[in-house]
């Protein structure tokens, strides 16, 4: 199951109700791994008999982020914006080309972004055997893991600037997740709320 429509049902569903507990998985720079401690302790509380609703603000900004539509405008609007504005950050506008540059090198393999949004829903489902079953669909894979890897640097700026969408005219993927769980905040009225920090990041989270 896609985070993504985990997040829109669990915003429909609570529109009618009330939960006792919400607990929130805080966006990170970059994932080096599953977030698992709060499934474990919704499974927990939801076993106890607590309405309980876990959300990965992570990995919903993420996935949307991997849009087909989108991956093609952060590549011919965002990127080329930030190789020409970034004058002071030159780790970021070399990182800023090399993404760009590397997009445009998938493409030239036969591997496009719906190629690439495919692959990451195939992934989500648990779809290794037929996504692994050819020489594209595993440099697709890969394509999936490189790019969001190099979307940390694209949270980090947007953290520091957050106009910078705005900037390149482009919509704002960002924000309208975090508003979007803010209103699922609203409409369940949890009796109390947890957030899961990584602390080493606990900065750019909050």
């Amino acid at each position: 199951m896609n985070h993504q429509r985990t997040i829109d049902q669990d915003d429909s569903r609570l529109t009618s109700g009330t939960a006792d507990v919400l607990l929130l998985s805080c966006p990170t720079k970059n994932v080096d791994y599953p977030g698992l401690a709060i499934p474990v302790l919704a499974g927990a509380l939801k076993t106890s008999g607590f309405k309980t609703i876990a959300l990965d603000l992570n990995a919903t900004i993420r996935y949307s982020l991997m849009g087909d539509s989108y991956i093609s405008i952060l590549c011919e609007n965002l990127l080329p914006l930030l190789a020409r504005c970034l004058v002071s950050n030159p780790d970021m506008q070399v990182k800023s080309i090399l993404l760009a540059n590397w997009i445009k090198h998938l493409k030239e393999q036969d591997i496009n972004t719906g190629d690439i949004t495919r692959a990451r829903d195939q992934m989500l489902a648990r779809e290794f055997h037929t996504l692994l079953s050819s020489d594209k669909g595993f440099n697709t894979c890969l394509a999936v893991f490189y790019i969001s890897r190099c979307l940390h640097h694209i949270l980090e700026l947007y953290v520091s600037n957050p106009g910078i969408l705005r900037m390149a005219e482009i919509y704002d993927p960002i924000n309208t997740e975090v508003l979007k769980v803010m209103n699922i905040i609203a409409s369940s009225k949890p009796s109390l709320i947890g957030f899961s920090i990584l602390d080493i990041q606990r900065p750019f989270s909050m």
